[in-house]
């Protein structure tokens, strides 16, 4: 059965057999198979033509310390924790361009 994802990078939907979704940001190498999203939703995951440049973004963004602390506390941190709110004023931070 088909369903669509989202490509980030190339900004476009696309169509999925349920079997060629690799979801770089979860650090997967290899097409996984596709659980199923709620009415009208969608999953993020790169197109394969666009696949490799979101390896290399992702790997860039790696690379900063900040936005590892981002991830990691929107992920796994309560919403009323201090990680959760350090990481949301760094993530403020770099929206509004400031420290």
């Amino acid at each position: 059965m088909t369903h669509k994802h989202w490509c980030e990078i190339g900004q476009h939907e696309w169509e999925c057999d349920g079997t060629q979704a690799v979801r770089v940001w979860a650090g997967e190498s290899e097409p996984t198979p596709c659980e199923a999203v709620p009415d009208n939703g969608i999953e993020l995951v790169s197109c394969p033509e666009h696949r490799e440049e979101d390896r290399r973004k992702f790997a860039a963004g790696q690379e900063v310390e900040d936005v590892l602390k981002i991830y990691h506390a929107i992920i796994c941190e309560p919403d009323d924790s201090p990680a959760f709110k350090e990481a949301m004023r760094l993530l403020a931070g770099y929206i509004l361009g400031k420290d």
